[in-house]
């Protein structure tokens, strides 16, 4: 089995078209077997190009960065068009190549972003996040943010 360092070199590096994994649900019954909510787990597939974020969660404290594998990187704020949804966010870039060749070149992978914001339009109030993964096979604009 293959180890990763982060979500993001797992997702761009599936060797399938679909994500499988299992889904929690948490439903609020009255009285289910003598606990107040039913918690229940079920399988689920979902083709990796139909999904729009991924926002991971951490189930236990990240390892200390590693001093060698710290390089410096360009910020750049950019916000992206994800279907009627707009993602803004902090982009960081490894080298100098300019943006739009760096995003035009990435098909296929999931953009990190940090300090992000995702406004969903029709009134529905946008949700800010540490950090977000952006599938590029979604996006369907990018533009640099002030």
């Amino acid at each position: 089995m293959l180890q990763f360092t982060r979500v993001k070199y797992l997702l761009d590096s599936l060797p399938t078209e679909f994500l499988r994994g299992h889904m929690q649900g948490n439903t609020p019954i009255a009285d289910h077997a003598g606990k107040p909510n039913y918690v229940g787990s079920r399988e689920l597939a979902v083709r990796l190009g139909d999904v729009r974020l991924v926002h991971p969660i951490e189930e236990k404290p990240s390892a200390p960065p590693v001093p060698e594998e710290h390089r410096d990187r360009i910020k750049l704020n950019v916000a992206f068009e994800v279907g009627e949804w707009q993602v803004t966010g902090e982009l960081y870039m490894n080298d100098q190549t300019p943006w739009l060749d760096f995003v035009v070149n990435a098909s296929d992978e999931f953009f990190p972003l940090t300090n992000a914001n995702v406004s969903f339009g029709a009134g529905i109030p946008s949700v800010q996040f540490d950090f977000l993964l952006v599938n590029t096979r979604q996006i369907s604009a990018v533009y640099e943010s002030p």
